[in-house]
């Protein structure tokens, strides 16, 4: 595998890629309890589509959408695990419309806020820059009284020269 001009090298003596350790861990899952590995796999749809259009969606949005579906998936796993994560149990929890639609909500929610947090943010920001704006002015008006200067901020006689 060759490597383009814009993608960095990591050169240094310690350094360690990490990017096998996502495979390693669902083989692993996979080896140790397979229905576990098939209901994560299902849980993670709405990451998966989320990384197909994040170009069109915005690149941060998969890691917000898997930040909540990791959350909605801890029930299910966790009673999948209590009862020896047997094949019967799998199809018992993907059963329940709860587990799917508790899924893909959470993956809607997690969008939303991240939606709505950066509108929020730029709103913000955005009166921020106004509350300054008028203090900023306030404060020239004041300088430009206390100073003596006309309202357009510019000598009366022209720049003087300094001897």
């Amino acid at each position: 595998m060759t490597q383009s001009a814009a993608t960095p090298v990591n050169t240094s003596p310690t350094s360690f890629d990490f990017r096998w350790w996502h495979g390693f861990a669902v083989g692993l899952c996979v080896l140790i309890a397979p229905s576990l590995g098939a209901l994560a796999a299902l849980m993670a749809m709405p990451i998966g589509l989320a990384v197909l259009l994040r170009r069109q969606i915005g690149y941060d949005v998969p890691r917000v959408i898997a930040a909540y579906t990791a959350v909605a998936f801890v029930h299910p796993a966790f009673e999948l695990w209590r009862a020896d994560t047997g094949w019967a149990v799998f199809w018992d929890v993907i059963a329940r419309p709860e587990t799917i639609v508790g899924d893909w909500g959470a993956a809607l929610l997690g969008w939303l806020i991240y939606d709505v947090s950066a509108a929020t943010a730029r709103l913000t920001d955005r009166a921020k820059l106004r509350r300054t704006m008028k203090r900023l002015s306030s404060r020239r008006l004041d300088l430009e009284q206390e100073w003596g200067l006309p309202p357009d901020g510019r000598m009366a006689a022209g720049p003087q020269e300094v001897p």
